[in-house]
């Protein structure tokens, strides 16, 4: 990973298949470099996470469920993915 003025190489982006082509994987990379600073350890990982997270949550429908928790977390991806998770579980034990 090269960085330099704290911008990243993207070829980081490509070594985990994605790409700063995006505006979502931009929004991805802002909040994790946001939230950890000089730390680089965890900027990759938070970046490797919520990446994989918004495959998640790109695969479930576009519901109310959905809706919502995209409403509630925003770009939040981590959390988008475990509300619907939540939320399906609930709505799966209420109707069962």
């Amino acid at each position: 990973i090269k960085v330099s003025e704290g911008k990243w190489d993207e070829a980081f982006f490509l070594s985990i298949g994605y790409s700063m082509s995006s505006k979502s994987d931009k929004v991805i990379f802002k909040n994790c470099e946001k939230k950890w600073g000089d730390d680089y350890n965890m900027i990759k990982y938070c970046i490797g996470k919520q990446l994989k997270s918004r495959q998640a949550v790109f695969s479930h429908p576009q519901n109310n469920i959905r809706k919502n928790c995209e409403k509630k977390w925003g770009d939040d991806y981590n959390m988008i993915k475990y509300c619907i998770e939540k939320q399906l579980k609930a709505k799966k034990d209420v109707y069962n």
